[in-house]
């Protein structure tokens, strides 16, 4: 398995998507976030969870006024490489995450295939 302790900026999240190779399983520790799995959206507040099995279609977003945390697991692991594939080395936690650019989303789907990710739109 692999866990990562995220933080999910304002207006930040993946595209919808589908993992073919890993289940996940979302915590929500701080904030809200707004996920959809298969068609049906939900909120889910700080103590909330969400599991998505490989395949499902899902994606999510923090559509609120400030940065959101969550534990996400991964089983089995493989996707800690995607992540430090896709998202510049963090020197200071305390700073904000990076905000969502064209450049980083363009990251996401060209390395996304190399780890068994599969973008739906």
């Amino acid at each position: 398995m692999f866990a990562l302790d995220c933080v999910v900026g304002v207006g930040g999240g993946p595209p919808p998507h589908r993992h073919l190779s890993e289940d996940e399983l979302f915590t929500i520790t701080d904030g809200t976030i707004k996920f959809t799995a298969e068609g049906v959206t939900r909120s889910l507040s700080a103590g909330e969870s969400i599991f998505v099995p490989r395949g499902t279609a899902h994606a999510y977003t923090n559509d609120g006024a400030v940065a959101a945390r969550m534990i996400a697991v991964y089983t089995p692991a493989g996707m800690e490489g995607w992540f430090r594939e896709v998202y510049p080395q963090v020197n200071d936690p305390s700073e904000p995450p990076p905000p969502v650019t064209q450049e980083l989303l363009d990251r996401m789907r060209e390395a996304g295939p190399r780890f068994n990710v599969e973008w739906l739109d």
